[in-house]
């Protein structure tokens, strides 16, 4: 139910697979920024997907992250934070 045990640090066999998949892909934190913006820091958010029968069913809503240049940097930036950018701008 819950896989061998270790002997030596009592941590279930099925965590060290899940802690080896996590640092395999760097690392949790770096994943999850790759989808927030690096202005607003705004990240996904849960939504409903509806079907025909109106049966809902959870998802990720994601932000539309697009490069932007802002001081010489390239940034992950929400267009929501573009538009603010360009309306400050001019």
């Amino acid at each position: 139910m819950f896989g061998y045990w270790c002997l030596y640090n009592y941590i279930p066999l099925t965590l060290i697979k899940q802690l080896a998949i996590l640092l395999a892909c760097n690392s949790l934190y770096t994943i999850l920024m790759a989808q927030t913006c690096q202005r607003c820091e705004r990240g996904p958010m849960s939504a409903n997907s509806r079907s025909h029968s109106k049966v809902a069913t959870k998802r990720l809503q994601k932000l539309n992250l697009q490069k932007f240049k802002v001081d010489g940097q390239k940034l992950l930036i929400c267009t929501n934070c573009i538009k603010t950018l360009n309306k400050t701008a001019a």
